[in-house]
């Protein structure tokens, strides 16, 4: 029977860098695929920040005009009611309760109307 020698150093060395190699030549591949999907969703997320400025847009846009309508309904109620007072009789009351019921049916407000100075609440 043959004795098997103990390995050399060198071929210690050997292997252990064969090992290194292999491993090191795993987490180059692990690093690659991870930067590869931070890149996909990095993507994701800047379209994302473009839908949502898009929505922004839009909101405030919709809000702006709201506050137009807004401000266009209350001074149509004031002429109305300078009107009112102006009237003599039964037109007289039947103005008035006629802006009563336009006022009973306006959306509910916390208090006058104001409107956000232009740029602020934009992204």
């Amino acid at each position: 029977m043959e004795q098997q020698r103990p390995p050399s150093l060198e071929d210690m060395a050997l292997e252990q860098v064969k090992l290194y190699a292999r491993d090191l030549k795993e987490l180059y591949r692990l690093e690659r695929q991870r930067r590869e999907e931070l890149a996909e969703e990095k993507l994701v997320l800047e379209y994302r920040i473009k839908e949502l400025k898009a929505l922004n847009e839009l909101f405030q846009s919709h809000l702006e005009q709201r506050f137009e309508v807004e401000e266009a309904y209350q001074e149509l109620l004031e002429e109305l009611r300078g009107l009112a007072e102006k009237l003599e009789g039964g037109a007289k009351e039947e103005l008035k309760q006629i802006i009563a019921r336009a006022e009973s049916k306006a959306p509910m407000r916390v208090g006058p109307i104001s409107r956000p100075p232009r740029g602020e609440g934009r992204a």
